[in-house]
């Protein structure tokens, strides 16, 4: 019984990670779709150039098939953001605990000692909820969150990380902390 909760629990986690995938596919091919119909062709160029300096970075494609940048100088959030815009990249979302665990497993590869943020974070956000770089919410309720570290203080930006240390789960921290981050390059770039 206890080898079947086991297996019924990875075939969940296998069959979330493919419909993150397919809905991110999805959006991918929409937004492709508006560029090629809706555009001068200016924004289609912005996109490449776009991708073309995320691919000047040193990438590593993990098992979920993304594309990472894993940063160790330390930044804070805001710092951390802008460098990976600066590079044609957002900060890395995680959308289940499979890429979570995937991001949690590379850290300790890499043997960063620090947290490494992640594009979530609960600025301007209504309490107890954090918002990923896609406009996306995620709610403390989620089973991605470590259960002791769900408390947050109201009024405190906040703002999502891993860590190689703890278990692998969400974790979250004041914005202003300087630590090490994740770069993702966008998905769309494989398409173009």
């Amino acid at each position: 019984m206890e080898l079947f909760r086991a297996t019924e629990k990875e075939l969940r986690s296998t069959l979330e990670q493919a419909r993150s995938y397919k809905e991110q596919t999805r959006r991918d091919v929409a937004q492709l779709k508006h560029l090629l119909n809706h555009s001068n062709g200016e924004e289609l160029i912005a996109l490449k150039e776009r991708c073309a300096r995320a691919d000047d970075m040193n990438l590593t494609k993990l098992t979920n098939d993304k594309m990472y940048h894993f940063e160790q100088e330390k930044r804070t959030w805001h710092v951390s953001k802008a460098f990976c815009e600066e590079h044609g990249m957002h900060l890395a979302t995680t959308k289940n605990a499979e890429e979570i665990y995937i991001l949690h497993r590379k850290l300790r590869v890499l043997k960063i000692d620090e947290l490494a943020w992640l594009s979530g974070t609960n600025s301007k956000q209504e309490h107890g909820h954090f918002i990923w770089h896609d406009g996306s919410v995620m709610n403390t309720n989620s089973t991605m969150w470590d259960n002791k570290n769900k408390a947050l203080v109201e009024g405190v930006d906040r703002c999502l990380f891993v860590y190689k240390g703890f278990e692998a789960f969400l974790y979250h921290a004041k914005c202003d902390r300087e630590s090490a981050f994740i770069c993702e390059r966008p998905t769309i770039c494989e398409h173009i």
